[in-house]
């Protein structure tokens, strides 16, 4: 029941054909750029997460003709390919059918309910996280040269997931004689310096636009701290509360070159549980810009495969914690995408004569107006307000940051000059209060000073908020309409 409810929801999602958040123009434009972390690169469509998912996304874009459908297809095929690799795991860890039926029906509920479906690398890298811990259980040397070729390929879809790497390599260090441990940090290191050496000359601007920038501005809140993790054992308590009802193992400390250095070993997916739970309390939760995401990646396929391995144990409280838990998933799915108001943007869009400047989020009526201009390609305003922000980086950038100042000044100038007879502002209400979708305080004195508002149309992207899956496709985005203030039948 659990998982054709989840399947229904999917399949609407699946053929939304809009952007489903303001993110998902850019990750169609990095798809189909070249090198975004060369220097035209980062200047024309700049990227502040890792090439693996271009390099996934594409065939699928060769393929269909709606590009936010490709990308919702390929980020369902990580999807199914993340299962089957978690049920194969389940069965080999002696997980009975039902029990197998019972851990795939939490993950892919709660993996289809959220905003991981939308447009961008989060299901490639939760897949290939799962692979690399997978194939890295085994200490034979093909398996584990391969789980560090799948750590690096998971890192450069997302920075995050590298801490499959750090598992593998703590419980190995741990709980492995240290000749284990000992090859597998050789051959990390032997790995990591080819791979930095090949995108240092491929890929110059990469650790900066990857790692700085998102190191620079993650933000950390207590509140987000407390709602991301009630949140998540409202969603898979019970396989929290199976992980737990175990007595604790007292180790003894051996120092053998030939034994573990901690005696009896944590069984391997309860290790993993362990250092993701780590990871998430004392820095990911902390970080609400992916809410739940870090918890569903990271975190959910261990904790389900370390949960189920104890189910045994607890033949009757067990079973009733996993239904229980599955009815509390059921009722909180999120409702199915509806009306996005997209129809009315388009009439307006279509309604306006001349050149406009506007918002990635217009994108889909590229086709149907080639004389629309966007403000930004990719992530490159992401970029270029890290660099205002930042003015130490700016300096040490100086070549990337003259290049899109000057490029920035360049619209500027023709904004002033009000060579755009329209432009598309977007902005949303938070909690917080009210903000502009992109970074665009490079414009908006400019545009202020020489455009005034005319038209406001709001539309509902699905995964909008993106942290209360209860009220998806409820919190609208506005898109402002600007036109000249000297334009006719305009009154200042």
């Amino acid at each position: 029941m659990v998982i054709a409810l989840h399947v229904w929801l999917h399949g609407r999602i699946v053929r939304l054909p809009h952007p489903a958040t303001q993110d998902e123009p850019g990750f169609v434009e990095i798809t189909a750029a070249k090198n975004p972390y060369q220097l035209a690169g980062v200047v024309t469509t700049a990227s502040v997460y890792g090439p693996a998912y271009a390099w996934w996304a594409r065939p699928f874009a060769a393929v269909f003709a709606d590009p936010y459908r490709a990308h919702r297809v390929a980020n369902t095929v990580a999807l199914l390919a993340l299962l089957g690799m978690l049920g194969w795991m389940l069965r080999r860890e002696r997980v009975d059918q039902l029990g197998t039926v019972v851990g795939l029906s939490f993950v892919y509920a709660l993996l289809a309910g959220s905003h991981s479906l939308a447009v961008g690398a989060d299901l490639l890298a939760a897949a290939l996280y799962f692979a690399a811990l997978a194939v890295g259980k085994d200490r034979r040397w093909l398996p584990t040269v391969a789980a560090i070729i799948l750590c690096a390929l998971a890192g450069l879809a997302k920075p995050y997931v590298l801490l499959a790497w750090g598992i593998i390599a703590t419980h190995r260090m741990l709980f492995a004689p240290l000749r284990h441990a000992a090859a597998f940090l050789a051959l990390s290191a032997a790995a990591a310096l080819g791979l930095g050496a090949l995108l240092h000359v491929c890929a110059p601007y990469y650790w900066l636009t990857t790692f700085e920038l998102h190191r620079l501005s993650v933000a950390s809140d207590p509140e987000v701290f407390v709602r991301q993790n009630l949140a998540f054992l409202g969603l898979a308590g019970a396989l929290v509360a199976l992980v737990l009802l175990q007595r604790p193992v007292r180790r003894r400390v051996r120092l053998v070159w030939g034994a573990p250095l901690l005696e009896p070993a944590a069984e391997y997916w309860t290790w993993a549980t362990v250092v993701a739970a780590a990871a998430l309390w004392t820095t990911l939760s902390w970080h609400g810009g992916n809410f739940l995401v870090y918890h569903h990646h990271l975190l959910l396929a261990p904790l389900t495969i370390s949960a189920l391995h104890r189910l045994p144990h607890w033949p009757r409280l067990g079973p009733a914690l996993l239904a229980a838990n599955l009815i509390v998933v059921a009722w909180q799915m999120p409702p199915g995408p509806g009306d996005d108001n997209w129809s009315e943007l388009a009439t307006v869009v279509s309604a306006t004569p001349g050149r406009i400047l506007a918002e990635p989020l217009l994108l889909p009526f590229a086709a149907q107006r080639p004389d629309l201009e966007w403000f930004e390609h990719g992530q490159t305003a992401t970029v270029l307000a890290f660099l205002d922000e930042s003015p130490a980086v700016a300096a040490a950038q100086s070549k990337l940051f003259r290049a899109l100042d000057a490029d920035a000044t360049a619209l500027t100038a023709r904004i002033a000059a009000e060579e755009f007879d329209a432009i598309f502002l977007a902005y949303e209400q938070l909690p917080g209060g009210t903000t502009w979708c992109y970074r665009r305080g490079r414009f908006l004195k400019t545009i202020f000073a020489h455009y005034v508002l005319v038209k406001t149309v709001p539309v509902f992207p699905y995964f909008a908020p993106y942290w209360d899956r209860s009220h998806y496709g409820q919190q609208s985005i506005y898109l402002t309409k600007w036109v000249p203030k000297h334009a006719p039948g305009v009154r200042d």
